[in-house]
């Protein structure tokens, strides 16, 4: 009888055993994934900032329609509208004001 209920006490821990082994493993699948989502964020960090290093070099020699096409990635949208007209001394003068939405 004693036999009979060490052995169900010996399952029972083996089972939680492996079930904690499966639990870690699992955890440790996640830290890698996370690792390996921060080093291509890194990697991407690193790529930008040459990027801007070389800015004016590239700039340069790229042509009218390829800095067309850099500048409308980065505008989402102009809108310009016309302020009412102010008198100052006499002068009637004016501005247009303009907003720049980016992404």
């Amino acid at each position: 009888m004693i036999q009979k209920k060490l052995t169900r006490q010996y399952r029972g821990i083996k089972s939680n055993f492996y079930d904690n082994i499966a639990d870690y493993e699992s955890l440790i699948e996640d830290a890698r994934m996370r690792k390996n989502g921060v080093q291509m964020n890194a990697i991407t960090i690193d790529n930008v900032y040459k990027y801007l290093m070389f800015f004016e070099k590239l700039y340069d020699r790229m042509n009218d329609g390829e800095r067309k096409q850099l500048l409308e990635s980065f505008v989402l949208a102009v809108y310009i509208y016309e302020e009412e007209q102010e008198t100052s001394n006499g002068r009637e003068g004016g501005s247009d004001k303009g907003c720049v939405e980016t992404f």
